[in-house]
This record gives C-alpha cells, sequence and structure tokens, in this order.
C-alpha cells in the first residue's frame, strides 16, 4: 500500500493532459490477483460481442510491415478509424522494431498469442471488444460501488480513462504514440514499448526465460542492485517491463525505473550508454534483454527512444 500512494504521490505532480496517473499500476495487480481486467483482455470470444471497424497492420520477422494480410506468420496491429494513418504507422514501426532481432521461436510464439491496438483519447480502450466489459454503465460515471465497481480501477479511477493496458493485446492512446501536446505522459516514457514488453513476458517467452526473469529480480531486490521503492522493483513484471523500456531507451523516468536509465547523476544520453549501464549492474538482467530482444546480438541498435521517429 504504501508503494501505492508513493506512485500516486509522484505522479499527483506530473502535469499531465488527462489528469490522471499512468496505468501502470492496475497491469501488475490485474496479472498478479486475477482481476476483471486480466479476464477481459485474454477472451478470445469476446472478439465477436461487439462490433468495431478496424484497421489494420502486420508487423512480420526482420521489422516487416504490411498492410496487408499474408499468409506469413505476423503480429496485427489495429487502430481504430479515428486513429490517423501515421500514427498507426508510428504504432506498427515500434512493434516492428521491438521484435525485429528477437529470437524467431518468440517471434512466432507472439504472432499466435498477441495483438496491439491504438485508439483515440475520445474512443478510450474500452472500444477493443477485448475491453468492451469495463467501460462505465449509464449512471455510473462518478461511482465505483454496487453494478459500477466493474468499471474502475482498484484506485478508483475509471478504465475508460486509461491511456493503455497490456494484455494478449496490449492497446494504447494515439497520442502517446505520437508523442504529441496531448501525450498524457508529456514525452517521458513510450507506454506501447512498456505495455507491449508485459505481453511479451506473459505470452511470449518460454517457462525457462520466465524463470530467469524471476531468479534475476530475486537478486536484483535482495542485494538492492536498483532503487528497492521504485516501481520497477515492485514484482518481476515491472522489473521486466521498466527494463526492457531502459534497454530501448524509451523510459526517461528515473524514478520509475529505479536507476536503470540513470548513468551516474544523470539519465543515460544513448541507448548503448543504457544497455552498457544494465550490463554493469544487473548482467543476469542484461543477458535475458539481449537474448529475448536481439536473439545476444546487443550491439544491434533498436531505433526507438520515447519518441519513436519512423524516418530512423
Amino acid at each position: 500500500m504504501a508503494l501505492i500512494v508513493l506512485y500516486l504521490a509522484l505522479w499527483i505532480t506530473v502535469e499531465v493532459a488527462w489528469t490522471i496517473p499512468p496505468p501502470i499500476p492496475e497491469e501488475w495487480i490485474a496479472l498478479q490477483k486475477g482481476s476483471s481486467l486480466k479476464h477481459a483482455a485474454n477472451n478470445k470470444n469476446s472478439l465477436h460481442r461487439r462490433g468495431v471497424t478496424l484497421k489494420y497492420k502486420y508487423v512480420q520477422s526482420n521489422g516487416v510491415v504490411s498492410s496487408t494480410y499474408t499468409s506469413h506468420p505476423a503480429i496485427e496491429v489495429a487502430a481504430t478509424l479515428y486513429v490517423s494513418d501515421y500514427a498507426h504507422q508510428v504504432a506498427a514501426t515500434t512493434v516492428a522494431r521491438v521484435t525485429k532481432h528477437m529470437p524467431p521461436s518468440i517471434f512466432q510464439t507472439l504472432t499466435t498469442h498477441a495483438k496491439v491496438g491504438v485508439f483515440t483519447k475520445r474512443e478510450t480502450l474500452t472500444i477493443y471488444p477485448e475491453y468492451a466489459s469495463l467501460a462505465t454503465p449509464p449512471g455510473c460515471e462518478s461511482s465505483c460501488s454496487g453494478h459500477c465497481a466493474s468499471s474502475c480501477t482498484f484506485d478508483g479511477r475509471k478504465y475508460s480513462t486509461l491511456a493503455g493496458t497490456g494484455g494478449m493485446r496490449t492497446v494504447v492512446v494515439d497520442d502517446n504514440v505520437l508523442c504529441n501536446s496531448n501525450d498524457p505522459y508529456n514525452h517521458q516514457s513510450n507506454i506501447l514499448v512498456h505495455e507491449f514488453s508485459h505481453t511479451i513476458h506473459t505470452y511470449g517467452l518460454s517457462s525457462a526465460l520466465k524463470s530467469r526473469i524471476t531468479s534475476a529480480y530475486a537478486h536484483a531486490k535482495a542485494y538492492s542492485t536498483w532503487q528497492d521503492r521504485a516501481y520497477s522493483m515492485a514484482n518481476e513484471l515491472e522489473y521486466f517491463a521498466e527494463a526492457s523500456q531502459s534497454f530501448f531507451a524509451a523510459e526517461k523516468l528515473s524514478y520509475s525505473t529505479g536507476g536503470m536509465n540513470t548513468c551516474g547523476l544523470a539519465l543515460c544520453r544513448t541507448e548503448a550508454e543504457e544497455r552498457q549501464h544494465i550490463r554493469e549492474r544487473d548482467p543476469e538482467l542484461y543477458a535475458i534483454l539481449s537474448e529475448v530482444f536481439t536473439n545476444n546480438r546487443p550491439s544491434l541498435p533498436g531505433n526507438l527512444g520515447v519518441c519513436t521517429n519512423i524516418q530512423a
């Protein structure tokens, strides 16, 4: 509880477009306690319960993005019609760069278990059938009690106000993807990288790799490798997600990473610096990240950052 209060207090001081804290705690609670968020996000049948028109891109191996479906294994990136084509392309490019160099076995698993979505603030994440059950019922706009409880997070916020979440379908608001003036994270955090890392961890990795993450987290926790009260040390899920963001230089919130993106007294300047920093401080974590995202070729650049530049 103290950890949750600390992070709420920290985020209240950050001026965000939606005047809400980031959605990170909800996904952790959902995955740990089996909340309605987890069940709704992972219910494949829910795709057929609600009609919504989407436009699609497909991320194939080696970072290829296609606008048409082919027989090649690919990760679906589905945007709503209100999302600009540019935002859709940026999201697909982000997923492509995260997965481009990963082992074929992990990518193949993701193509059968993971999807991505992009929505607008007006639509909210409940526009996706997987999350439709989390929409606010009529008359529940200011209530989280009784039959309204299913539309609220553990700390009383509406799911419909969140900027993204993970699950079998990672979803993120277009403003964060675009890194525009309405970005609820003020150009400080690439939420798609964070949320998709959760999806990779939960649905893409072998039991052996998951066990290694568990072990690395326990070691880092025991030896205070990273700041104990940082969200990255809340549990192994956030440990991996925050580390993944740092590995791609996609996170500027040092208090969230616990120092994973801090070289000396300042933020690391480059992706290479961040990777070297993790390597020196947490070798086992670095080895895991290198295997998952580069197939043990960590010198390969991710070309991501907080704001994805599709021209890079």
